[in-house]
This record gives C-alpha cells, structure tokens and sequence, in this order.
C-alpha cells in the first residue's frame, strides 16, 4: 500500500528528464514524442517491476518473522565464557 505511488514517479521523472534532453539536443516534435511515450511506458513497467518485488520481499520478511516469534524460546543460559566456578577449586 505505501509503494503505490513509485512506478507513476518513476515514470514521470524520467519523462521529465528525457524530454529535457530532447529538448536540449533539439528533437523534432514528432519524434520527441514518441520517443517520450515509449521511456514513459518502460519506466512504468519498470517501476510496477520493481513495486511488485518489494512486495514480495515484504511479504516473506513478515512469514520469516512470525515463524520465528512462534518458536519456543529456548532456556537461556548464563554467560559464564571466561569465568572460573569457585565450587570445582
């Protein structure tokens, strides 16, 4: 739900960004546009790519955590590394 908005910024920063250069290395009209409509849908898919990846990296996060929270926890033991017993003197 909060990556909802990354494939249309990502689509339309590099679109800016694209027809800035275009503009500066003066494109014809014609052409600029559609080189600028096929960078807008590339990037679009990209960023849906991208959208879609981070969601299932998420996804199994939150499996991994709760198979980890449902495990019993272990007895934990003092940590005596380093440290003599005084009942074997």
């Amino acid at each position: 739900m909060k990556r909802k908005w990354i494939p249309p910024f990502l689509m339309l920063f590099v679109g800016a960004i694209s027809s800035i250069t275009m503009m500066i290395l003066k494109y014809e009209t014609k052409t600029m546009l559609i080189i600028l409509f096929a960078v807008l849908i590339v990037f679009y898919i990209i960023g849906s790519l991208l959208k879609r990846m981070l969601d299932i990296f998420d996804r199994q996060n939150e499996e991994r955590l709760s198979e980890v929270e449902s495990e019993p926890a272990e007895e934990e033991t003092p940590d005596t590394e380093g440290q003599v017993d005084l009942q074997d003197i």
